[in-house]
């Protein structure tokens, strides 16, 4: 576990938050699209359903992503009201779509 410090803004490793291409891919993808629906996410980050999957439970276990479902409709999104969201979103923003 992670010593807690209080002049961190976030109390995950920025080596673990990006730990993998995937994770920079689906982070990206997130960014660019308000909401997206887990088969499309799956698509544009050229993966399968169940690493994305993985991905996207590591990214609710440390709180930077909210689920909606509707029905069978799994829709991510980055949480925009917290710190780390908006940096994520601007970051990501200011290149070139991939």
């Amino acid at each position: 576990m992670m010593e807690k410090n209080r002049n961190s803004w976030v109390d995950i490793k920025a080596e673990d938050l990006l730990a993998t291409k995937l994770r920079v891919k689906i982070i990206n993808i997130l960014a660019r699209c308000k909401e997206i629906n887990i088969s499309g996410l799956v698509k544009k980050a050229r993966s399968n359903h169940a690493e994305v999957m993985k991905q996207v439970e590591y990214f609710k276990k440390i709180g930077l992503v909210d689920e909606k479902y509707y029905g069978r409709i799994h829709i991510i999104r980055i949480k925009s009201n917290k710190l780390l969201g908006k940096i994520l979103i601007d970051f990501f923003k200011m290149f070139k779509e991939p």
